[in-house]
């Protein structure tokens, strides 16, 4: 309040002595310039300057008012815009989840056209054409997402790989996540795609990358077996093959009982047969095996029967042993042991086989009454 009083009194004293100043003398100013001449007091073209000077200032101060307010307004068309598309896309996004596909189309592309991330927008339009099989409409809506972002290349990807999984396009599936690095989700995709094609060799390629981000071992594990099943034991194989996607597996596949017997099943090549089965009993013990050892042809026969009763000393109680054994001295055409090491295998575990294999034997010896009871205990048996 004081400081006002003050410049007020400082105002009143400099106006009453520049009044005093005009009174006393009121000056003389002449221009000429260029044939025109002006004419005019001096304490008049001093007070013309001052209003100009005061004049100008404040015009220009108009003019950074109004330049602000345009820009103030741009900035709220701006924002309003903004805050428009967003209204539309989380309208859009919610008929998208009811499963009103046509409104979240209509609403999805409105609200890309003023949003600051425009994809999210056009990747979810094409979802909306793609449950209204609008298949126009969704490459479009794609194409728009990759474009307005180079960051959106890998969603638009992964969606539109989704879409291809709803509508069972299981090639176009995996074209679409050509290029994608892997990581859980993509991997799943192509997972999911290759087992509907039934394209063995190309998910045996992935089980590397699946290996790295599996959380369930053995769930894995089964997956793992699912496949190198149905490539050995795929139509028109050569034993060459079978034998090179055998070695290939993990050692924990190579000696698991249902490869290793539809190896058997696949190979025609005994010698590798043998060698096959007599790894796989080497690391571990199991029936199913060893009285698969026991299904010879003459060309393996004598290395099979030596290798058999090598296996005695440890097993000699094991019935599956006595029937391999038996097996393999029928085989060789030692009747008499075999009979013997089939009535063993029976004495310590009742199994169809050994019974059928023991009652054939029997009938060869004209002993009908003892082979049909054998027969009819075999038919009991599962």
């Amino acid at each position: 309040m004081k400081r006002r009083l003050i410049i007020l009194l400082i105002v009143i004293v400099a106006a009453g002595w520049i009044g005093t100043l005009v009174a006393r003398d009121p000056g003389y100013v002449l221009i000429s310039y260029d044939g025109a001449t002006i004419q005019t007091g001096f304490w008049v073209l001093i007070g013309g300057l001052g209003l100009s000077v005061v004049g100008g200032y404040y015009l220009l101060k108009f003019f950074g008012v109004a330049s602000r307010s345009a820009t103030y307004y741009r900035r709220w068309q701006g924002e309003r815009k903004l805050q428009k598309s967003i209204q539309l896309t989380q309208k859009g996004l919610i008929f998208l989840q009811e499963g009103t596909h046509d409104r979240a189309l209509k609403f999805l592309v409105s609200g890309a056209e003023n949003s600051e991330n425009p994809g999210i927008n056009y990747i979810s339009a094409a979802d909306a054409a793609d449950q209204l099989g609008n298949a126009e409409l969704r490459e479009q809506n794609l194409r728009l997402a990759r474009e307005s972002d180079k960051e959106m290349n890998l969603a638009a990807m992964v969606a539109e790989a989704k879409m291809c999984t709803r509508r069972a396009d299981w090639q176009k599936c995996i074209a679409s996540l050509k290029g994608a690095p892997d990581n859980d989700v993509v991997l799943e995709l192509k997972k999911n795609a290759l087992l509907q094609l039934g394209s063995w060799q190309a998910l045996s390629d992935l089980m590397p990358a699946l290996r790295k981000t599996v959380v369930d071992r053995q769930a894995q594990k089964e997956f793992e077996k699912h496949v190198a099943l149905q490539r050995l034991g795929a139509p028109g194989n050569t034993d060459d093959g079978v034998v090179i996607i055998y070695k290939k597996l993990a050692d924990d596949l190579k000696s698991n009982t249902e490869i290793v017997l539809t190896f058997c099943d696949a190979v025609d090549d005994e010698v590798e047969i043998e060698l096959v089965l007599r790894n796989a009993v080497k690391k571990e013990w199991r029936d199913q095996l060893v009285v698969r050892y026991g299904d010879a042809t003459r060309e393996t026969v004598t290395r099979r029967l030596k290798v058999a009763e090598g296996w005695n000393k440890n097993h000699s109680d094991d019935y599956a042993l006595h029937l391999c054994l038996a097996q393999l001295n029928e085989q060789a055409g030692n009747k008499e042991q075999a009979m013997a090491s089939y009535q063993q295998s029976i004495a310590i575990r009742e199994t169809r086989l050994a019974n059928e294999r023991l009652a054939f034997l029997f009938a060869f010896e004209g002993d009908y009454k003892k082979s049909n009871e054998l027969l009819r205990t075999a038919l009991s048996l599962v």
